[in-house]
């Protein structure tokens, strides 16, 4: 491969927390997701089961994952804060940074 030549990443982007086609995390994820793609990646969003995404239009792949945001598997037990969790283990990884 040539010093000039992109190599196209796949990018996976998870944001169990978006549960409806407005607000925040809509905007963040999906302006982290359009870069990427517009950069040549090949891009996959996992989002929460709520979004229609039928509704939804992007040029990058969708998929439905996430049963419960972070808060509500917390709240309703399903997966305390702790291992196993996926916002405990970024927490994690984060901090032996």
């Amino acid at each position: 491969m040539s010093g000039d030549a992109k190599m196209k990443r796949k990018q996976v982007i998870v944001d169990q927390n978006r549960t409806s086609t407005e607000g925040h995390f809509r905007t963040y994820t999906s302006s982290i997701a359009f870069a990427a793609h517009q950069a040549g990646h090949d891009v996959t969003v996992l989002w929460n089961k709520r979004i229609p995404l039928e509704s939804v239009t992007a040029p990058y792949r969708m998929l439905s994952t996430f049963s419960h945001n972070e808060g509500e598997a917390d709240v309703l037990g399903i997966l305390p804060f702790g291992q196993g969790n996926f916002g405990y283990e970024l927490d994690a990884a984060l901090r032996l940074r």
